[in-house]
């Protein structure tokens, strides 16, 4: 068997999962991971706003941890990443929107950084 045609059937961790290309060398693991990492930033920050907000957020933020669940279980399954793999997303996840939230919290929103710029 061919190098190239071996690598057409594994992912980029060189597990085998859904690997057909969906657009410009994506595979279906790539979207599952994008799929997931963006349900739970959406969870975490919803979850950060529903005392402040709408109540119905409470729903909105179900929502989006309901297909974190989803997204995260059918990557696991399909993709089979390794520990190490799993804890790194987790944790640029959980450090992305913690460091976001706190430096908006702090008043380091752009729309701040674009006010307090001399003219």
């Amino acid at each position: 068997m061919d190098v190239v045609g071996r690598a057409r059937r594994m992912d980029r961790g060189g597990r085998r999962g859904p690997s057909q290309a969906l657009l410009c060398g994506v595979t279906g693991c790539d979207v599952l991971l994008y799929g997931w990492v963006a349900a739970l930033s959406s969870a975490l920050i919803l979850g950060y706003l529903v005392p402040c907000c709408y109540p119905w957020w409470h729903v909105l933020a179900a929502g989006a941890a309901a297909l974190f669940v989803a997204g995260f279980a059918a990557w696991i399954v399909q993709c089979r990443p390794s520990f190490c793999s799993i804890l790194d997303y987790l944790l640029l996840v959980f450090a992305t929107v913690v460091a976001t939230t706190l430096a908006y919290a702090a008043g380091f929103s752009p729309s701040s950084a674009r006010a307090a710029a001399p003219r």
